[in-house]
């Protein structure tokens, strides 16, 4: 049963803070109330492969069987409160999750939102926004939204936000910088993705583990699996740590995520090589951000166009006096992997302090780009601090901190 939707209609609008609860609930009340929604459409509702005719039974029974879809969310508990909202008269939705690059408690795929806002269109002459991370741009192409693009609202640096808010506001977490470099880079893996998986075969294959510091959650950690069991052809998955500087005495350190700590490798390394969340989109999480703060030159294995991005659109600089980024446009995450690979295993014969010296140029470039986009709000626009300055506690307390924040680096 949803409860307190009513909460999160504010004038005409209804807000979803979807990033709130990724539970998923298939109640029969859920599915009763989609075949309702279905039954009384008045008009074709943009559906692969069913005609009018099919039924909400049919509809229903085709998506949870198919592979390619999750679209019996929904029916789930927050696809529900949408519906009860646009009955009371709401005449726009919008799903508030800036820190996820999709609503994946609502709909999981391209074709999901499709029929999502045409849902709210045609039964109820109502728009639907998703306000997400992931980069609203054709680099972006491989993003399941990106065909959505007039009803996307992106915050592509959102995390560098939280970042500096956890910085100077939270005093949770510090930049390291680079002190005394011993090994090449630094990977941190809090959870076992395919892709990561992949990367992590191939720097073993190439004997790259002896120049790195690596975290790997180990191989009976199966939490948030993502597309299927990566099959390894030369690692033998073991769990491998880093030291977290923390202090355990400080009650606030154990409802703080561990990803945003920084380690004390970071003092030890030059790189950080990072396995961003996924090759879907274009999404820049904490993983990036913290690199920039803690001036480290970096190298990504993300969606394809993630360097370009940062570059042509974001203002960073890159780091091609010492690498070859033909990796970046390449689309097949095994032939990118394979090449960034390489590029890794050709810095091995430099001197780290020389080639520190080399970069801190961008390095320094990098971090002021990253201050400076933060404080001039270059990447928000007036529909983002109009929804931020909405009257609810959810925006006073999270993403309005992270705007209005104040210190030594804002």
């Amino acid at each position: 049963m949803v409860t307190n939707y009513e909460n999160n209609i504010i004038g005409d609008t209804y807000y979803l803070f979807s990033w709130r609860s990724h539970t998923v609930g298939r109640s029969e009340d859920n599915i009763d109330m989609f075949i309702d929604v279905w039954n009384r459409k008045e008009c074709n509702l943009i559906v692969p492969n069913l005609s009018e005719k099919d039924s909400a039974e049919e509809a229903i029974k085709y998506y949870i069987t198919s592979k390619k879809t999750n679209f019996y969310d929904i029916a789930s508990d927050k696809a529900q409160s949408i519906f009860r909202a646009l009955e009371k008269g709401v005449k726009k939705v919008v799903l508030v999750a800036p820190e996820e690059t999709i609503v994946t408690a609502v709909a999981q795929y391209g074709e999901d939102f499709s029929i999502l806002k045409n849902i709210c269109k045609e039964q109820w002459n109502a728009d639907i926004k998703f306000f997400t991370g992931a980069v609203n741009n054709t680099l972006n192409y491989r993003y399941p939204l990106i065909s959505l693009t007039d009803n996307l609202i992106s915050w592509p640096d959102f995390f560098a936000y939280k970042k500096i808010h956890e910085v100077d506001c939270m005093r949770l977490t510090k930049p390291v910088s680079i002190k005394n470099p011993k090994k090449l880079f630094i990977s941190l893996n809090h959870l076992p993705k395919s892709h990561r998986s992949l990367l992590m075969d191939l720097l073993y294959k190439e004997g790259l583990f002896d120049h790195g510091f690596i975290s790997w959650p180990g191989p009976d950690y199966t939490h948030h699996a993502d597309d299927g069991e990566y099959k390894f052809k030369w690692w033998t998955p073991k769990k491998m740590v880093v030291d977290w500087d923390y202090n355990k005495d400080d009650p606030n350190w154990c409802n703080y995520f561990s990803g945003n700590i920084i380690p004390k490798q970071y003092e030890e390394s030059l790189f950080s090589l990072i396995l961003e969340s996924n090759l879907d989109s274009i999404f820049l999480t904490e993983k990036t951000f913290n690199a920039i703060i803690s001036k480290r030159p970096f190298v990504i294995y993300g969606h394809p166009n993630t360097h370009k991005y940062l570059k042509e659109v974001m203002g960073y600089e890159l780091f091609d006096e010492v690498i070859d980024y033909s990796f970046d446009n390449i689309d097949c995450k095994i032939e990118r992997a394979t090449m960034i690979v390489q590029e890794l295993k050709k810095l091995t014969k430099f001197n780290l302090v020389d080639l520190h010296n080399l970069l801190k140029p961008k390095i320094e470039h990098n971090y002021n780009t990253m201050l400076e986009n933060v404080s001039k709000r270059k990447f928000i626009t007036k529909e983002i601090i109009d929804i931020i300055n909405i009257d609810h506690p959810y925006m006073k307390f999270d993403y309005r901190y992270f705007i209005n924040g104040t210190g030594d680096y804002i």
